[in-house]
């Protein structure tokens, strides 16, 4: 079976779509570094939760502020709440699912902070009753959500911010959030720490 004709069409139709995305993000993503690069100068931090494959996100975030993405630079304080599984555990069997995140960020989360929620599909009460936590905390939000959630969306306020892509599967949605991701840490870093050439 010969492959190339299917993987010609993924490629060609994930390019397609992140083109014509760009108009839709790019003030979201602009906000949002604006808003996770003002916390960290104020010595804040950034908390991450997600559902899903926004799970997977999280952790590919938060590496990329601890680490580096494109430069050299000094780690910067980000979180990822799903990665410990035994934390996740314990707390899921003591207190049910849907306070998997929100018992961290009542426990971790302080004023001037910023949760990053990614939703890479439908409704999630886990993602929600982390909104009503990180509001109790006094914290700023970021979503990155899609257009199959029509929950989270819904709960941010003014000062929040929503990056919500489009796509017309999971797999596109998923892979749009990666793009989007990425761009917001080059941003964050750039932000920061100033312009660097790339090749």
């Amino acid at each position: 079976m010969d492959h190339y004709e299917i993987i010609a069409e993924r490629f060609q139709g994930a390019i397609e779509q992140i083109a014509m995305s760009v108009d839709r993000l790019a003030q979201p993503l602009s906000r949002g570094s604006e808003a996770a690069c003002q916390a960290l100068l104020e010595d804040r931090k950034l908390l991450c939760c997600g559902a899903g494959p926004g799970a997977a996100l999280c952790q590919l975030f938060v590496a990329g502020l601890l680490s580096r993405v494109d430069q050299e630079r000094p780690a910067l304080p980000a979180f990822c709440l799903n990665a410990d599984g035994a934390t996740l555990a314990a707390i899921t069997s003591d207190s049910g699912p849907g306070a998997a995140y929100a018992r961290q960020v009542r426990a971790l989360g302080q004023d001037g902070d910023i949760l990053l929620l990614i939703s890479s599909g439908g409704n999630n009460p886990s993602l929600e009753q982390a909104v009503r936590a990180a509001r109790e905390r006094n914290m700023r939000l970021i979503a990155l959500s899609n257009d199959a959630d029509t929950s989270l969306p819904g709960m941010l306020g003014a000062g929040d911010v929503l990056i919500e892509v489009e796509g017309s599967t999971r797999s596109r949605v998923v892979e749009l959030q990666v793009m989007a991701l990425n761009t917001l840490c080059h941003l964050i870093e750039n932000g920061l720490f100033g312009g660097f050439n790339q090749d």
